[in-house]
């Protein structure tokens, strides 16, 4: 696993990882169960937060990525925070799915989320 993380920005971070995982002995198939997982797998995670308005609002873009060529798909998540006043935040965000060829994201593809958030804090 390599992770680097990058604060040079004002107000913003950017975070890039990625592993690569190998399993010794893999086997298709375990005590009679499939196992789904590659023998050989990577991923990658991206991440930009930005902060705004006098860090009262703050934004959030994270992709987690699965396959080399993304072929077992990938994750998307777009979230803004905003501060209220103190002790209350609300969030609202969308959750992005593609589908890939294992899973669970086999599966995934069509179930997109739209949060909303809010938190009072006293």
């Amino acid at each position: 696993m390599l992770g680097v993380e990058y604060y040079g920005f004002s107000e913003n971070t950017i975070s890039i990882e990625a592993v690569n995982r190998y399993i010794f002995d893999h086997a298709d198939v375990v005590f009679g169960f499939p196992v789904f997982q590659r023998e050989n797998q990577t991923s990658y995670a991206l991440r930009w937060t930005a902060d705004w308005r006098n860090a009262r609002l703050q934004t959030t873009v994270l992709a987690i990525l699965f396959g080399w060529k993304v072929q077992d798909g990938a994750v998307i998540r777009l979230q803004a925070n905003y501060t209220i006043r103190d002790g209350l935040v609300a969030t609202v965000g969308v959750l992005l799915f593609d589908e890939g060829e294992l899973p669970p994201l086999d599966t995934y593809g069509k179930n997109d989320r739209v949060f909303l958030d809010l938190k009072w804090s006293f």
